[in-house]
């Protein structure tokens, strides 16, 4: 079948092989009807246990790298109609595939009870697991390549007795399909659907934390990577945010609650596809909060180096703040150069203990009968929940760090007042959305009342 889509950007999937051990197809891929900036690659998944997959499956984990595009195409499989309208949906594309006509190529959903958790050995993941039921299932999706030590560790690692980890290998990182607009942010979650059925998943979860980037606090984001997406939700499985609300500091503290050995494993996994600024940073978060690693060459050289402290690619400020009222100034500066000591003395006596604390805005995405015990499971690692005092810090910090990302700390959030102001700019917009609500309302009664006369004068006629 061939598709000629003149002047739109399309992704096509054909020559899809499913076998009990493997899923193999080939994609082409075009932003526009230059034939020349057409690409075919041959996208592959390799599982290490027997798994029947569906034309369902297959589709709604391929639409997980399909939102950069206007047109989805599917060859060679027949999806379900509700299976389409989700994943166009989702994609915002126009989508062609053939349909299957009966429920027994459908996805059963009724019954599950299975938890899992999408592993890659680091510290984020590994939090999630000590957060998770023992009896979760670890699942690994193995890029090769520069994420060697992931699977290194996981070879290594000490699950609970009777659990094996399911482990998914795939070439996804080469063909660069995980590119695809947002899709980096999504791939992950692709063996949850593949093995949706085989294992009677009912939840998941995944190592989406608070990172050190202060825009990854915002409202929007914790939202977003808390949500199950759709696509996943339609396999029947719902995403619990154990970790959505949790920064770095936090699933450090959890993870140094395990053994050295432990702890170095999770650091040579959390090192992968990271550059020296960012390994830094996470051995400067492993001090804070009173654990070390060794130091090998490439950290030693890293250090020689000395990144800029306003870095906006490793997002140091953020953490920084934290790091240099844990710390100190000079212990900081051993790693990262460009610290301001005007910095430090402003900040010295703010409270940063929400670095420490629970957001509490995935709770909201809580199955409401599970919530009792994942609090208790944080309390245990000594983890509360932020309240309204946290959240105005964050504020405060998040200003600052505006500021000092701009190389100019004194124009943003250095003195109370910018909090205030701030403040006085929520309420005024709440406000003003609270007089518009009022105009719709009164407007929606004189359109009934309106409506009502009308009716009452037509019946007199």
């Amino acid at each position: 079948m061939a598709y000629e889509i003149q002047d739109h950007a399309f992704i096509r999937f054909f020559n899809i092989e499913i076998t009990s051990g493997s899923l193999v197809l080939q994609t082409e891929i075009a932003q526009d009807a230059n034939e020349q900036d057409r690409r075919e690659k041959q996208l592959e998944f390799g599982f290490d246990e027997e798994l029947t997959l569906k034309d369902d499956q297959v589709a709604l984990a391929l639409s997980l790298v399909c939102r950069d595009y206007e047109y989805v195409i599917f060859e060679g499989i027949a999806i379900s109609e509700n299976v389409k309208q989700v994943i166009g949906e989702w994609t915002g594309a126009e989508i062609t595939c053939d349909i299957h006509p009966g429920p027994e190529g459908q996805i059963v959903i009724e019954g599950r009870k299975n938890y899992a958790a999408l592993f890659s050995g680091g510290f984020d993941s590994t939090a999630l697991l000590s957060l998770m039921p023992d009896e979760t299932i670890p699942i690994h999706l193995s890029f090769g390549g520069l994420f060697v030590p992931e699977d290194e560790v996981i070879s290594n690692y000490s699950f609970p007795e009777g659990i094996e980890p399911v482990i998914v290998t795939t070439n996804l990182y080469r063909t660069k399909l995980h590119r695809n607009g947002d899709a980096v942010n999504f791939v992950l979650a692709m063996p949850v659907i593949f093995f949706c059925e085989n294992l009677s998943l009912r939840y998941f979860g995944w190592g989406h934390t608070l990172t050190a980037a202060g825009g990854d606090l915002l409202d929007s984001k914790i939202r977003l990577l808390s949500k199950t997406l759709p696509p996943v939700k339609c396999a029947g499985v719902d995403c619990i945010p154990y970790v959505n609300g949790l920064g770095e500091y936090v699933t450090t503290k959890i993870v140094l609650t395990k053994s050295q050995e432990e702890v170095e494993a999770s650091f040579q996994a959390a090192r992968c596809f990271a550059n020296g600024s960012k390994a830094l940073r996470k051995r400067l978060i492993i001090n804070c909060m009173g654990g070390d690693v060794a130091l090998d060459d490439a950290l030693i050289e890293a250090r020689k180096e000395r990144p800029e402290l306003a870095n906006k690619e490793s997002f140091v400020p953020y953490m920084m703040l934290f790091a240099l009222q844990k710390l100190g100034l000079k212990r900081v500066s051993e790693d990262f150069r460009g610290i301001s000591p005007d910095i430090v003395e402003f900040t010295k006596d703010w409270d940063l203990s929400f670095f420490l604390k629970l957001n509490p805005i995935p709770l909201e995405y809580f199955p409401p009968e599970l919530v009792k015990d994942y609090l208790a499971k944080l309390a245990s690692f000594g983890i509360e929940v932020c309240n309204d005092t946290d959240l105005e810090s964050f504020e405060k910090v998040r200003l600052l760090v505006r500021g000092i990302v701009a190389g100019n700390y004194t124009k943003y959030g250095l003195f109370p007042e910018d909090v205030e102001q701030k403040k006085r700019q929520i309420h005024r917009l709440r406000y003003k959305l609270k007089q518009r609500e009022k105009q719709i309302n009164s407007f929606r009664f004189l359109s009934r009342r309106a409506a009502h006369l009308v009716a009452q004068r037509v019946r007199r006629r």
